[in-house]
């Protein structure tokens, strides 16, 4: 009989034998030491979710607590904590003396003195119980046992003018470590005004105990844009066809001046300058024009003033800013192809200096009075040819068609933008000019805006001898003119507007709006210009012959309407202004030109749609008596 050679008998047997008891030992520690780290760490874990969820109930008790705090009247506030709150909640760990110290902040507390103190039949808690106690033991709505002290404090105002009484609530409990743990609130309550306030013993402090007044106004802006389809396949449009073959539209938008007010409890003043750019876009959502430097100018300018003592990094009444625009402020948007005889290019009213005043205490717009809130923004004219009047223009053949330009040095005008806001609160009170001449009670609020315009060319051709055609005598200038006439009191295209509401200005009979308008338009009715008087009532909407100019190896011609809508005036909101504010909105009127231009050469087409909107001066004050006034 064949026997085993001896290592396999050695190895049969160990496979045989099983584990020692050594390790057998070994391998249960390595697994109680797993299953004891186990444990611990959902333990610790436990444990932290638990201590989340105390101190979750305890902020929302905070918050409560707090709440509570806001809607107790000012005068109660005011006296502070009942002069026996110490003794009457048993003790306070957080106070020392008459002071409260908590976190390494110390805070002297306001305490009703004994001749002064809070009346305990009628309990405002948290601030105090029937007792005086300012403690309450709240009991975790969780059910989870733990109890929480929410206590509520009145502190003293830094500035000790009596206008503003501290708010504290501290919250705390036993944690799970065996300590206790606290998280603590603070705020501030304000004293309303006196005019319009309503009861300080009845109001809460952070109601509305003031009137709301707010007004803003804008002068404005003119707005052309160049857009563009293909001939002859419209139906795979989009298709690129400005410049190099990736832009769909052009843009040009002038500068236009802005003021605010918004006055309740604090004000607000604010002024500002929007400076006009122009821009490119190529209709593609991976691409945004800022980001690509297709979109030049845009400055914006703002100057802000308030009373409000919170809002430290805003002045009550700050320095004035003069602003000097330079030539490197906006670059020409230009588009050209190679492929076409077409280029565009177009430019903003960049060059024209603006000023803007804002303050919270001093009149700032002649008619204002000395002491009345107020902000206004101007800009003035240029003269400059380049950077003085927005533009967009076509070149064809070396030929210049102004698709739309404004310029207030060919014919002596001036291009001037001005906008205004304040808020009248003791007599004397404005002017005829500003409104506001009657206050009563809570005062007026006005705004208004002003626009002087030079002569607006649209379609117009420079070319020898500059004119459409057929037989190159037509509509010299331009196929669509607006322009001042006879009977505007400065000559030229005018608009302007305002508003005002308050205790004596709540509904249109007295008269809130004021809103002017004085200009025409003369548009190409084939043979001559017609013209259409623009006053405040005109509405009308008229198509202008079509024209075409013939080049040498090109022809354009164009075809236009214009929109004139009338002034709005508009007013909402309850006739006693009481259930909710009483709001007036003003504005003097659009005026819309839309022309097509078809452009044919030997190798092509092209079809450009202008949009050249005149955006009016708009105008808005509302008014809101104080509640309980």
């Amino acid at each position: 009989m064949a026997t085993k050679p001896w290592g396999r008998r050695f190895f049969d047997r160990l496979r045989d034998g099983g584990f020692t008891m050594m390790e057998l030992i070994v391998a249960m520690v390595v697994i109680a030491i797993a299953l004891l780290v186990l444990t611990g760490i959902q333990i610790s874990a436990a444990r932290s979710i638990a201590e989340a969820r105390d101190r979750q109930e305890a902020t929302a008790l905070g918050n409560e607590a707090m709440e509570q705090m806001r809607a107790i009247p000012f005068n109660v506030l005011s006296k502070g904590l009942a002069s026996n709150f110490n003794s009457a909640s048993g003790g306070d760990p957080w106070v020392e003396g008459t002071d409260l110290k908590i976190d390494g902040q110390t805070t002297a507390l306001q305490i009703a003195t004994s001749s002064q103190d809070q009346n305990l039949s009628i309990p405002w808690q948290p601030l105090f119980d029937g007792y005086g106690s300012n403690l309450q033991v709240r009991t975790d709505a969780a059910n989870t046992g733990v109890p929480y002290s929410v206590r509520a404090y009145t502190t003293r105002s830094a500035s000790g003018d009596g206008a503003t009484v501290g708010l504290a609530v501290v919250v705390s409990w036993p944690d799970r470590r065996g300590g206790i743990s606290h998280t603590t609130f603070r705020s501030e309550a304000y004293r309303g005004g006196l005019n319009g306030c309503g009861s300080l013993d009845t109001q809460p402090f952070l109601g509305a105990c003031q009137a709301l007044l707010a007004s803003s106004s804008s002068s404005g802006s003119i707005v052309t844009t160049v857009s563009g389809s293909s001939i002859p396949s419209p139906d795979s449009f989009p298709v690129p066809v400005l410049g190099t073959g990736s832009f769909y539209t052009l843009q040009m938008r002038s500068a236009n001046a802005s003021a605010g007010i918004d006055s309740q409890q604090v004000t607000i003043a604010s002024s500002y300058v929007n400076y006009g750019g122009s821009t490119k876009e190529d209709n593609l959502e991976s691409t945004k024009a800022v980001a690509e430097g297709w979109a030049h100018g845009y400055l914006p300018i703002e100057l802000d003033a308030s009373d409000n003592p919170a809002s430290s990094n805003i002045p009550a009444s700050p320095t004035s800013i003069n602003h000097i625009p330079s030539a490197v402020d906006e670059t020409a948007n230009s588009l050209s192809d190679g492929g076409s005889p077409v280029s565009l290019e177009s430019r903003s009213d960049f060059l024209r200096p603006s000023t803007l005043a804002a303050s919270s205490t001093t009149g700032c717009v002649t008619g204002i009075s000395g002491g009345s809130p107020c902000a206004v923004a101007n800009i003035a004219n240029s003269s400059t040819y380049d950077g003085g009047s927005g533009y967009i223009t076509m070149t064809v053949e070396g030929t210049i068609f102004r698709l739309s330009r404004r310029i207030g040095d060919e014919d002596g005008t001036q291009n001037t933008d001005r906008a205004w806001a304040a808020r009248f609160l003791d007599t004397p009170g404005g002017s005829s000019d500003v409104g506001c001449q009657t206050l009563t009670e809570e005062g007026c609020v006005s705004a208004g805006a002003n626009r002087k315009m030079a002569t607006i060319n649209i379609g117009k051709v420079f070319s020898s001898p500059g004119k459409w055609g057929p037989g190159l005598d037509k509509a010299g200038e331009g196929i669509v003119v607006i322009e001042g006439r006879s009977g505007c009191p400065s000559g030229q295209f005018e608009q302007s507007v305002r508003v005002q509401r308050g205790n004596s200005q709540k509904t249109s009979a007295t008269g809130p709006s004021t809103i002017f308008r004085c200009g025409q338009i003369r548009y190409w009715s084939g043979s001559d210009y017609t013209p259409i008087t623009i006053d405040n009532s005109t509405d009308t909407a008229v198509g202008t012959d079509p024209v075409t100019w013939t080049g040498t190896d090109v022809s354009v011609t164009a075809v236009a309407t214009v929109t004139i809508l009338p002034v709005s005036d508009v007013s909402t909101g309850p006739a006693d202004c009481v259930s909710d504010s009483c709001v007036v909105e003003a504005n003097a009127g659009s005026i819309t030109v839309n022309v097509q231009y078809t452009i044919t050469w030997s190798s092509g087409s092209y079809v450009f749609t202008t949009s050249t909107v005149i955006n009016p001066p708009t105008a808005k004050a509302a008014f809101k008596k104080a509640p309980n006034a």
